[in-house]
């Protein structure tokens, strides 16, 4: 269990929720392996990630605690066919990034980040996306995936796969500096050899260009790499549009400089005074959508810089939904890198109640989109949408049976069956009966209206109550019969207080 116990300690995170997937289908080249994910309410344990290791059940853990900090985070490149891990690699190296990439268990890179003390999660998640966008991937998803927990309401952020599941057969292993395979010894050595502090992370950055720096991110990472055959005509365009804006009238002297000097190979001249005429034809927006501009961005970075984006490409970003299964159910999802909202279902459903949601929690005011965009980002959000089931007795059901109990168990009790009659319950050695208006009489005296009568009945039906006739003082009366409820036979301890002496 020691390698468990070290793990653990590694990846510690929010120690209320944890995820277990267990594998479906492991018969599958280069797609995402098959498996049923869930999502459990209890603490992580050791025992967990000893399960983990012997090839049980997968572990995942939410990166994200209550109090919003980290100790470790990740870039998820959910890519299966093609993925150049070699070149991945290589920028990682180049750059400093504190990143451990391990294979993921469909054969993508989890690249994970371990931190030596505990980090605000907005802070990881801002270094981590700028790491992600360097490596060409900024569509990855990142974990933590949340920069806030609304823990008070249930909120239980979302988890990722860990690495060295089975781990004597395991594929899911980390790479060295070569690409080469570590087992878990070297696995632990490189990450205690990587770990960074708040200040380190805090002061991390990646060397690009300096030119451009008023302009996208995108933009800059790509000079810094050079353009490459296949995205040259594309990236020469979005250049030429942030040129116009900034460099005046000798902007397409500049386009071909530019071109000269950072794409390889270089297009011809005719090719980019082909660009730059139709650049000045229309009045264009960046090309945001478009590879290569789509794998190096930054959004959120791109929106502070004077020629970035701003708010004209489109509007806030949802993502991250999670659905606490109450009765009825709590919604909670992330708003750009604004916050984590709360939401009932109508305000997920309304753009007008989002908005004013928005308004009061975050400071921030929406603009509307088209209902059937909206619609579309709803149903994405809920495709991938991370539910976490309540306790039994957290629920309106579990709930009335707790009532049930109380009423069929109080002090107010029939001696004989026939004071039934009267609106009470009675027991014999292992039934209770009653009528079922008096038990809705309870209900509606505490205030519990969840359920119609016909409802109740249904419940008590599933909880093993059956109905029946019975003649009491010579009339027929339909009652409920529930197997007895458990009696406490144990006194409550009751602390010795010693008198204190008088004066």
């Amino acid at each position: 269990m020691e390698h468990a116990e070290i793990l653990f300690n590694l990846f510690s995170g929010l120690n209320r929720v944890y995820g277990l997937y267990k594998l479906v289908d492991t018969n599958v080249t280069g797609e995402k392996v098959l498996g049923k994910p869930s999502t459990i309410s209890g603490p992580v344990s050791v025992e967990l990630w000893g399960d983990h290791l012997r090839g049980y059940t997968g572990l995942g853990i939410v990166p994200i605690k209550d109090g919003n900090t980290c100790s470790f985070g990740a870039i998820d490149i959910d890519v299966y066919k093609g993925l150049d891990i070699g070149s991945i690699i290589t920028k990682i190296e180049n750059s400093g990034m504190p990143l451990v990439p391990c294979m993921s268990k469909s054969g993508g890179l989890h690249c994970f980040c371990f931190l030596k003390e505990q980090v605000p999660a907005k802070l990881l998640r801002e270094k981590l996306y700028m790491m992600a966008s360097y490596l060409g991937f900024s569509g990855s998803e990142i974990y933590p995936k949340q920069i806030e927990l609304l823990s008070d309401r249930g909120d239980f952020g979302q988890w990722i796969n860990m690495p060295y599941f089975d781990v004597d057969k395991t594929t899911r292993y980390a790479l060295n500096s070569k690409g080469n395979k570590l087992d878990i010894d070297q696995f632990i050595s490189l990450v205690k050899e990587k770990r960074i502090s708040l200040d380190e992370l805090n002061a991390f950055s990646i060397r690009t260009l300096s030119q451009i720096s008023d302009g996208p991110p995108c933009l800059q990472t790509l000079l810094s790499l050079g353009f490459i055959e296949g995205h040259r005509n594309e990236g020469l365009f979005n250049l030429a549009l942030y040129l116009r804006k900034t460099v005046g009238d000798t902007w397409e002297s500049t386009l071909q400089e530019y071109n000269r000097d950072y794409v390889k190979p270089p297009l011809s001249v005719n090719d980019v005074t082909s660009i730059a005429k139709s650049v000045k034809r229309h009045d264009y927006f960046y090309s945001c959508n478009k590879m290569p501009l789509k794998n190096y961005c930054n959004k959120t970075l791109c929106k502070t810089r004077e020629f970035g984006v701003g708010f004209a490409n489109g509007n806030i970003t949802l993502s991250n939904l999670c659905k606490y299964n109450s009765q009825p159910p709590i919604w909670f999802v992330n708003v750009e890198e604004k916050g984590r909202l709360e939401l009932a279902t109508e305000d997920l459903q309304s753009q007008n109640k989002f908005q004013r949601r928005c308004m009061e929690s975050l400071n921030i005011m929406p603009i509307p989109v088209k209902p059937d965009i909206w619609q579309q980002t709803l149903q994405k959000l809920m495709d991938e949408v991370n539910l976490i089931e309540v306790a039994a007795e957290s629920s309106p059901k579990g709930l009335m049976y707790e009532y049930l109990e109380k009423f069929c168990t109080s002090r107010v009790q029939a001696r004989v069956m026939d004071e039934i009659l009267l609106g009470k319950p009675y027991t014999d050695e292992s039934n209770h009966y009653f009528r079922l208006s008096d038990f809705y009489t309870f209900l509606e005296r505490v205030r519990f209206k969840e359920f119609k009568i016909h409802q109740i009945s249904a419940i008590i039906r599933e909880n093993g109550g059956v109905s029946e006739i019975v003649r009491l003082k010579g009339k027929s009366l339909n009652i409920w019969k529930i197997p007895m409820f458990e009696v406490q036979t144990e006194k409550f301890d009751v602390p010795f207080i010693q008198d204190k002496e008088v004066m």
